[in-house]
């Protein structure tokens, strides 16, 4: 199936957004006439016939509504510390999107060799992605944000902070409680310092291991993820 986002009206009517005309009407030479799927990313796919088109908007008719309920996925958020390599961040972002993510805030720690990164770029392709993967929910990129910042602002028991100083850890596939909305810490390269990793006990986080190997800061956030995803599939 085929998505475009669109925005919704009261009226059963839709407009795409600017950035799908090109690709609607250049790339897949849809005409008046022709029905496609759209969504809102709030939950909604709807079935719509192009009614008008020019360069600037493409109209539709609702002819046919599906609402989503909200994925179990949305109440998981992914906070990493952003990688010098633009393109490893990318592919994570894409890929958790794809498989099923609430939000996702990127932060900047002590080892961050990056200090700015392109948070736009995110959002187009975590709409890239719910299209892809036929998804009804597009995924929240934050704004970047300084890593103390973000922990200060912590104190509820559902965040899993994974770290590679105590190896004695549990496994977040145990730690991670699937009836509490959770938040997944993943540290840069070089992982957390010890002053963030100490800053971040203060802040009553559950402390978590992610193996026996060390992942890069990409690996660990697709891996935890997944553990997470598996666990409402395992209970």
């Amino acid at each position: 199936m085929q998505l475009f986002y669109a925005s919704l009206n009261e009226d059963s009517s839709a407009e795409l957004f600017l950035d799908e005309i090109h690709h609607c009407l250049d790339v897949l030479r849809h005409k008046i006439g022709d029905k496609i799927n759209i969504t809102n990313g709030e939950g909604t796919i709807c079935k719509a016939e192009i009614i008008f088109t020019n360069k600037k908007s493409v109209r539709l008719k609702i002819f046919e509504v599906n609402h989503t309920p909200l994925p179990f996925y949305h109440h998981i958020s992914l906070n990493f510390g952003i990688l010098k390599n633009m393109d490893r961040m990318e592919w994570m972002v894409e890929k958790a999107c794809e498989i099923g993510i609430g939000k996702i805030q990127a932060f900047v720690s002590k080892n961050c060799e990056r200090k700015v990164v392109n948070m736009e770029r995110f959002q187009k392709i975590a709409l890239s992605a719910m299209k892809q993967s036929n998804q009804a929910w597009l995924t929240k990129i934050e704004p970047l944000e300084k890593f103390s910042v973000l922990i200060n602002q912590e104190s509820a028991n559902t965040n899993y902070f994974a770290h590679c100083y105590d190896t004695q850890l549990t496994h977040l596939f145990h730690a991670y409680n699937k009836e509490q909305p959770a938040k997944i810490w993943i540290g840069p390269e070089g992982d957390f310092s010890p002053d963030e990793v100490e800053l971040a006990k203060t802040k009553s986080v559950n402390e978590v291991s992610l193996g026996n190997t060390r992942l890069r800061t990409e690996t660990a956030s697709i891996y935890a993820l997944m553990a997470c995803h598996l666990q409402h599939l395992t209970r």
